[in-house]
């Protein structure tokens, strides 16, 4: 869902006397609009992902499941909030998450045992999207996050103390 300022900018921007008044006609208006008014009102889609593909080492989190959330934000704000997050506390306030922001998140998830591969698991990214996180619960030190986004088919390789993306 779009914020409503956001909404309200788009409405100025488009019908607003302005462009109606200017000598040109509303189509030439929503056309130049649509050049740039993206960027300047956050309305545009960050995130491309169409599947997901795992890859996952014998060896993988000392021989341990891992759990996987592919977490993708609507809002820029909220988006601010998860990449300041390593893995750990991801997966302690995800729930919490969810209920806070039932609108601006998408949370995919996936659990995963050394030695497995899955193929292709598809992701339905809505309009607007503001950034994408993957966030890998090791059990090992470190941030275990990355921000990815732009890939068409993101590849998540797992292996013994972290992981890697890729397309």
């Amino acid at each position: 869902m779009m914020p409503a300022l956001a909404r309200a900018a788009l409405r100025r921007a488009v019908f607003g006397r302005r462009a109606l008044l200017s000598g040109g006609s509303v189509l030439a208006g929503l056309g130049l609009a649509g050049c740039g008014l993206g960027a300047w009102t956050g309305l545009v889609n960050e995130v491309n992902i169409g599947s997901v593909t795992f890859v996952v080492a014998s060896n993988a989190n000392d021989n341990s499941p891992v759990a996987i959330d592919v977490v993708i934000a609507y809002d820029q704000i909220l988006l601010g909030e998860l990449i300041k997050l390593p893995a750990r506390q991801w997966f302690e306030r995800r729930d919490q998450f969810r209920r806070d922001y039932p609108q601006t998140i998408q949370i995919e998830s996936w659990e995963l045992t050394p030695g497995q591969t899955l193929a292709a698991r598809p992701i339905d990214v809505r309009r607007y999207s503001s950034g994408a996180l993957v966030y890998a619960n090791y059990l090992g030190p470190g941030e275990h996050r990355v921000r990815v986004g732009k890939e068409k088919t993101l590849v998540i390789t797992l292996g013994p103390k972290t992981f890697t993306t890729g397309s």
